[in-house]
C-alpha cells in the first residue's frame, strides 16, 4: 500500500490547475465521463457545470443540514425552503484519492481531455446563459483549496456584473491540502475590492482535530476581505475527545477579529 505525499502532490497538481497570469482555473467538463452518468440533471454550461440539490433533510438518523440553505436564504432575502439548487463548477485536481469520492479519479489529475482553463468571467457567461440560473454558485472539486485564488477572483467577477445582491457564493474545503500552500497563494491576492456591497460567501471547512490551528489561520487571512463569511467546521473526534477540540477551537477564534460571530457545537458519541 502506497501513501500520498500530500505536500508534493499538492504542489504538482496546483501547477496544472491554475493559470495565475490569465486568472484561469482548470475546470472539469462532465461530458463523456463516468460522473456524468450519476448526475440527477444533465450537465449544463456546455458541459462545464452541473446542478447540485442542497437539502435540509440529510436522511433518517442524521441531523438537519442548514448549510448553505439557511444563510443563503437569509442573505438573499428569499423564503427558506427545504431544498435549494446550486450551480456547481468543479476544478479538475485533488491531492487525495478517497474511496468514497463521487468523482471518478481521472477527473482529479488535471486531465485536459476532460477539462479546460476558464476564467471566472467565462464561467459567469456560461452561468448567465440559462433561463433561470440558480441563486447559489458552488466552487467545488476536486480540491478547491489547491486553487484558493478562485474564490476572490469569482467575487470580483460577480461584483463587476452587479450580481452581488443576487448570488450566494459557496466553496468547500476538504482539509487535504498543504496549508502553507494555501497561505502563500492567498496572501498575494489584492484586497482592494471596489464594491457597492460585500457579496456573501460560504466557506465550508472540514478538518480533523489536529488541524484546528489551520481553521483559525484561514479565517485570519480571509477577514481583511470585505466579505461576510459563514463558516462551518466539522470536527472529526479523536481519542483526545470532542471537549478538548472545542475548547481549543474557541480559543483560536479569539485570535481572529470576527463581526457578528456565533458558535454552535454538537458532539456525537
Amino acid at each position: 500500500m502506497s501513501y500520498i505525499d500530500t505536500e508534493k502532490v499538492s504542489l504538482h497538481l496546483r501547477e496544472k490547475a491554475i493559470d495565475p497570469t490569465n486568472r484561469k482555473i482548470l475546470i472539469t467538463n462532465f461530458h463523456h465521463t463516468d460522473q456524468e452518468t450519476d448526475l440527477t440533471e444533465p450537465a449544463n454550461c456546455k458541459g462545464f457545470g452541473r446542478v447540485r440539490h442542497f437539502k435540509l433533510d440529510s436522511g433518517s438518523g442524521w441531523p438537519l443540514n442548514p448549510l448553505p440553505i439557511v444563510p443563503a436564504a437569509r442573505v438573499l432575502g428569499i423564503p427558506q425552503g427545504s431544498e435549494m439548487r446550486a450551480q456547481v463548477f468543479q476544478n479538475s485536481v485533488c491531492n487525495w484519492r478517497c474511496w468514497y469520492c463521487f468523482v471518478d479519479f481521472k477527473l482529479l489529475s488535471g486531465n485536459k481531455t476532460h477539462s479546460e482553463y476558464l476564467s471566472c468571467d467565462e464561467l459567469l457567461d456560461l452561468y448567465l446563459d440559462q433561463d433561470e440560473p440558480p441563486s447559489i454558485i458552488d466552487l467545488s472539486g476536486g480540491q478547491p483549496d489547491l486553487t484558493p485564488e478562485w474564490v476572490p477572483w469569482m467575487i470580483e467577477a460577480l461584483q463587476a456584473r452587479g450580481l452581488d445582491d443576487k448570488t450566494y457564493l459557496w466553496s468547500e474545503n476538504f482539509g487535504g491540502t498543504c496549508f502553507d500552500l494555501f497561505f502563500t497563494s492567498i496572501d498575494g491576492i489584492s484586497t482592494g475590492f471596489a464594491t457597492k456591497r460585500p457579496i456573501p460567501v460560504q466557506i465550508a471547512q472540514q478538518l480533523h482535530f489536529e488541524h484546528v490551528d489551520c481553521v483559525t489561520g484561514i479565517l485570519g487571512i480571509l477577514t481583511p476581505y470585505p466579505v461576510p463569511i459563514d463558516g462551518v467546521c466539522t470536527a472529526v473526534a479523536t481519542d483526545t475527545g470532542f471537549a478538548v477540540f472545542f475548547e481549543s477551537f474557541v480559543a483560536g477564534l479569539e485570535t481572529v477579529e470576527l463581526i457578528g460571530a456565533s458558535g454552535r457545537g454538537a458532539g456525537y458519541i
